[in-house]
């Protein structure tokens, strides 16, 4: 997200702010295998940040900073140059579709801009925006799946890297960042799956055919009754409108209550296996080397833009 995907550099570190917490993560990724060898996290009263695609995300700037610099000091070394997970609450995502694609790069961008000033709650100049390539539609249409960002949101979380003399190399949504998790080459799940991510300030899901993103929504709210009815709708519209044939996973993340309540509402709408993202089974690509106890379901977002880092053209 916000930046090219193509040729980064690596990152020293991967730093998630959520509304509750602050989770950094480093760690390398080799032959297709992830290892995070150092994880340190630090959570905070919830009125602390409140993740806004148009206002100011942090009510104390400076006690949201002191967090950030003493969870960054618990990392093997100082890093200069990070990845950043940001809440999916900042931004605006859409999926956009176009009938013919323009052949120049800037005419692309041009139209993609010009769509999504119709749907952001700010002007167009004032955003970060970033897409990467969806399901092609016919034989010269495709869809895109496009990331806009306000840009004075996006400094706020920037500058948090900045007061440790770092740069944020990096900049995802947290839900992207943790579908980039399970879309590692060669590892992705063929077919329709489903994802959903229930966080403490909104529920975000997405539907994925093969490796492309067909669906994707963000509702605030974390009730269990809303999270249920948001997934209910969302296989129902894959099932009416994405010429959905079966889905053949579910995976849910969220508090243990949430994310159970998700998993039995998901077996009674599908047929397909749904598993918890709270263990490394969920998924063979990683592999923790730390010494100290880490909860697979507190890192797994991180881990996906470490990931991410380590192979191209992925979600933006």
């Amino acid at each position: 997200m916000f930046q090219t995907w193509f040729n980064n550099p690596p990152v020293d570190a991967v730093i998630e702010v959520a509304q509750n917490y602050v989770t950094a993560i480093a760690g390398t990724m080799r032959n297709g295998s992830l290892t995070v060898y150092s994880c340190t996290s630090e959570q905070f009263q919830t009125d602390l940040i409140s993740p806004s695609i148009n206002e100011k995300n942090f009510r104390d700037p400076e006690a949201v900073s002191q967090v950030f610099r003493r969870v960054c000091k618990g990392l093997p070394s100082k890093p200069k140059r990070v990845g950043l997970v940001v809440p999916d609450g900042i931004a605006k995502v859409s999926l956009l579709r176009f009938e013919q694609v323009p052949r120049h790069h800037s005419d692309l961008e041009k139209l993609i801009h010009w769509q999504m000033k119709r749907i952001v709650p700010f002007a167009i100049e004032e955003a970060r925006v970033t897409y990467t390539p969806g399901r092609n539609i016919g034989i010269t249409g495709q869809e895109f799946l496009v990331v806009a960002a306000k840009k004075e949101v996006v400094h706020q979380y920037e500058d948090l890297c900045a007061k440790i003399g770092a740069h944020a190399g990096l900049i995802d949504l947290a839900t992207l960042s943790l579908l980039n998790f399970y879309l590692v080459p060669d590892q992705q799940v063929s077919g329709d799956w489903i994802l959903v991510n229930a966080q403490e300030e909104s529920t975000s899901i997405a539907v994925v055919r093969d490796d492309k993103v067909i669906f994707y929504r963000n509702s605030v709210g974390s009730e269990v009754l809303t999270v249920a009815n948001l997934v209910h709708q969302t296989v129902m519209y894959y099932q009416d409108h994405l010429s959905g044939q079966g889905l053949c996973q579910g995976l849910i993340r969220g508090t243990p209550k949430v994310a159970r309540s998700i998993q039995e509402n998901l077996k009674m709408l599908t047929s397909c296996p749904v598993e918890l993202i709270e263990s490394e089974e969920t998924n063979p690509v990683l592999s923790i080397t730390s010494t100290a106890s880490i909860d697979m379901n507190s890192i797994v977002i991180s881990a996906g833009l470490l990931a991410r880092n380590s192979y191209p053209e992925q979600l933006n």
